[in-house]
């Protein structure tokens, strides 16, 4: 068997659907599904029950990494794909596309597909994070020294080789980005397929403020020690504009009772611009030059909480050493 498909899926009634019926309409057949349910309180386990699909079930709510690892051990297929259960391929050819990509490129050991820039939820934050990361996906370069659980395929053997997903990571948290690194340091090759595509429910506002200020405290945690950033996604040019977008909202509220600030505001704000461009410049292509304010405010606005959470995670960090 070539392909052993691997979702993970806790309390997940509202997305598996979804996930599933693409799956099952793909034009190839040489795979199995094997959803690891974590535990689920709704009615996941009556929906999956509906494909055929293997469940397993696991005994107590144990998080996406050590559903994961559960998978891997129960997989018969000799390449792994991972995708999460609010995600859907794009198309019936995912598959058929993926194993051509294998065939291809037998020096590769893992593929990311990338995420369309049409969200499967309706929302302004939503629509922002979807044509946001369909563009940082697309910027120059094959490989990628992360790893994302989300949309992606790995050689099963190399488990073996590098160890499984850290279970220590018990929310949806950086596991996916550690496992990567780890990949990356023992010389497996990571490569970014932007032919085949996959659908995303993301998150609200509510839910992106959370999950920014946390992955922002663990990511910084992984740089800290590895002291690298990626080639295509979390780049340095990218670090760099989070840092300079994080002061534009503080300086704007200092400069109602500081005037004088207003003028440093200014000159801050053109260089996040400059950092930007690239961004509203694809916007404008997209014809979507009417979402551009509101874009640029989430843009802010999540700059300065990823800011936030990675000052606060290096404050933590100085004072246990």
């Amino acid at each position: 068997m070539l392909f052993s498909i691997i979702i993970p899926a806790y309390n997940a009634e509202k997305t598996i659907k979804k996930c599933l019926d693409s799956v099952m309409k793909q034009d190839f057949s040489d795979f199995e599904v094997i959803v690891i349910n974590d535990c689920s309180i709704d009615k996941t386990e009556q929906i999956v029950g509906q494909y055929k699909v293997r469940q397993v079930l696991l005994e107590r709510n144990s998080g996406p990494a050590a559903a994961r690892n559960r998978g891997i051990k129960e997989a018969k297929g000799e390449i792994v794909i991972f995708i999460d259960s609010d995600v859907a391929f794009k198309g019936n050819y995912a598959l058929k596309r993926l194993a051509e990509v294998f065939k291809k490129k037998p020096e590769i050991d893992g593929v990311i597909m990338i995420k369309d820039k049409t969200p499967l939820n309706d929302g302004l934050t939503p629509l922002f994070w979807a044509y946001y990361k369909y563009y940082l996906w697309n910027q120059p370069g094959e490989f990628q020294s992360s790893f994302t659980t989300e949309r992606s395929a790995v050689k099963k053997n190399i488990f073996e080789r590098v160890g499984y997903f850290d279970e220590k990571y018990k929310k949806a948290d950086v596991e996916d980005f550690e496992f990567g690194y780890r990949l990356n340091k023992a010389g497996f090759k990571i490569y970014i397929t932007r032919e085949i595509k996959v659908l995303h429910h993301f998150e609200t506002f509510k839910q992106s403020i959370k999950k920014t200020l946390k992955r922002s405290w663990q990511w910084i945690r992984l740089f800290l020690k590895r002291k690298k950033f990626d080639p295509v996604y979390s780049t340095k040019e990218r670090g760099v504009k989070t840092l300079i977008g994080a002061l534009v909202l503080p300086l704007f509220i200092l400069s109602f009772f500081a005037p004088l600030v207003f003028y440093f505001l200014i000159l801050i704000f053109f260089i996040y611009v400059f950092y930007s461009f690239g961004f509203y410049v694809f916007l404008f292509k997209e014809k979507k030059v009417y979402l551009i304010p509101s874009f640029v405010f989430l843009d802010l606005l999540f700059c300065f909480l990823t800011a936030l959470g990675a000052g606060l995670s290096v404050l933590g960090y100085m004072f246990k050493k």
